[in-house]
């Protein structure tokens, strides 16, 4: 049983990209899978038009999204597709693996002006507190 829960939760921790015109990646659950999972579920997203560091370089289209467990507020998902998105997912996924809360990534330090402030910011949509919007 131990080790079936350890396999669980490694798979669902696993990292995806997609390199096409626009980066993506991903990791655990879509929001319409997360339902299944967890009925109580809040999902918070960050636009990268609003992101002083994308807008700089000319690179502003796409979105940070997390999906968290309402109740516990644990990260449950995360989706990025813009700029840089395959260096950027590894930050959910390595909070995701510890089991943290988007509040966790949220209270964490992020420099500015850098893409990763819209990860930030997604999470603190997560629950409506979000800087830029």
């Amino acid at each position: 049983m131990l080790m079936s829960t350890f396999l669980l939760h490694t798979l669902a921790c696993l990292l995806q990209i997609l390199c096409k015109r626009q980066m993506c990646g991903w990791s655990l659950h879509r929001q319409s899978c997360a339902e299944e999972v967890c009925p109580c579920m809040q999902c918070g997203k960050f636009g990268f038009m609003a992101n002083s560091r994308a807008r700089t370089v000319g690179d502003f289209e796409g979105v940070v999204k997390f999906v968290s467990d309402a109740k516990t507020d644990k990260i449950l998902g995360a989706h990025i597709m813009g700029p840089s998105a395959g260096e950027l997912i590894s930050e959910c996924v390595l909070a995701m693996n510890y089991g943290a809360s988007t509040e966790d990534i949220a209270r964490t330090c992020h420099g500015h002006p850098t893409l990763s402030e819209a990860i930030k910011e997604a999470a603190m949509a997560t629950y409506d507190q979000p800087i830029h919007s």
